[in-house]
């Protein structure tokens, strides 16, 4: 029997049932090594939800072990022991219009928007407002391009001393930006984000920006003036390196993961490559191995999960799309794991979500509502 129609036949076996655990090995491998590509095999829908399905079946019989190493860490064991006993109450929990709640620098309102706050106070919709496309400031120009791109040139000699200005550039739910800042750093902003930034880093000892929500630094390199990142109670300091912060208001903790060079996290942990810090809201720091690509797949348009519960799913999926989720009753905290395009449409990915899982995702217009079976 070729390759090609073994994976056919591992495929029927799986969608009839009637599958070994072998087969559910080789379906993964098969998936997570893409040899659907190299010898012609259409991974269509049903198998795309297949793959989810494959990886929770094996994943589960890890489960257990995952669980007990979690609940070694005590902040970890705190947060699911509170949300075990909210999970208790009947009353439906609805996800969706408070995502812009608690930021410091205001998320847009809407959908789909993106806002620059200039430092006199004036706000922009990029995504309104076409004909402002260039701004003087001081000494620096602001320009705004048609690929969604903001940079910033700085005009300013190591003489000036002028006052530093700051703007803010927000995304609302649904909305990625990039932006290039004076000294080269290279930012993406992930939806629902917020960045404040000087106009420019002359006669500054270091570089310093706040963040709200998701970005993805490639810093330019400076060992003369760090480049810092504060995000709620996180402080980060690069010279120059590449590497995603993840510090949404509605996430337990901030989780800074270091793709490339060398990060420092609140002067206590030196990540390296391929390592993950995690501080929670009692200033609490732990550092773990991760893989950096499932990390960023946002930045290239995917969803991608490891191991994760539908909470914690549906607030990635909730940024990005126009949805409003609302949790019946007690949801299970059974772990998925997967990957999933961006800019499908809802209804597909509440399918893909639904009919891998033990939960019944039905959708009423903008309200997702999610119970058990």
């Amino acid at each position: 029997m070729t390759d090609k129609n073994k994976i056919k036949a591992i495929i029927s076996r799986i969608n009839n049932g009637d599958y070994s655990d072998e087969d559910l090995l080789q379906y993964n491998a098969w998936c997570n090594g893409q040899q659907n590509i190299e010898e012609g095999v259409d991974l269509s829908d049903k198998n795309e939800q297949m793959f989810i399905f494959v990886k929770k079946k094996i994943n589960r019989k890890h489960q257990r072990n995952v669980f007990v190493r979690i609940a070694a860490v005590a902040a970890a064991l705190l947060f699911f022991f509170l949300l075990q006993q909210f999970l208790k109450n009947d009353k439906n929990i609805e996800y969706g219009n408070s995502v812009a709640a608690n930021y410091k620098h205001q998320i847009p309102k809407g959908f789909n928007n993106v806002v620059l706050t200039l430092s006199n106070g004036d706000e922009i919709d990029l995504t309104k407002d076409s004909t402002r496309n260039r701004f003087i400031q001081d000494s620096t120009i602001t320009s705004v391009s048609r690929d969604n791109i903001v940079r910033i040139w700085d005009k300013k000699s190591d003489k000036d001393q002028m006052e530093v200005s700051y703007n803010t550039l927000a995304t609302s739910r649904g909305r990625q930006f990039k932006i290039i800042l004076s000294d080269g750093t290279k930012v993406w902003l992930n939806a629902a984000s917020s960045i404040h930034y000087p106009l420019s880093f002359t006669n500054q000892n270091e570089r310093k920006v706040e963040l709200t929500g998701e970005a993805y630094f490639e810093v330019a390199k400076n060992e003369r003036q760090p480049f810092v990142v504060t995000s709620r109670n996180q402080r980060v300091k690069v010279l120059g390196t590449h590497f995603n912060i993840n510090s949404y208001p509605d996430e337990p903790v901030i989780k800074t993961t270091l793709v490339e060079g060398a990060v420092e996290v609140n002067q206590k942990i030196v990540l390296q490559p391929g390592e993950q810090s995690r501080v929670d809201k009692t200033n609490y720091i732990s550092k773990t191995r991760v893989d950096p690509e499932t990390v960023i797949a946002w930045k290239n348009g995917y969803f991608e999960f490891r191991n994760e519960n539908i909470y914690e799913i549906m607030r990635k999926v909730v940024r990005f799309h126009n949805i409003q989720v609302i949790y019946e009753g007690t949801i299970p905290l059974d772990g998925m794991s997967g990957q999933i395009r961006m800019e499908d449409d809802i209804k597909k990915i509440i399918d893909i979500l639904g009919s891998t899982s033990l939960l019944k995702i039905t959708q009423k217009n903008d309200r997702v509502y999610i119970r058990k079976y």
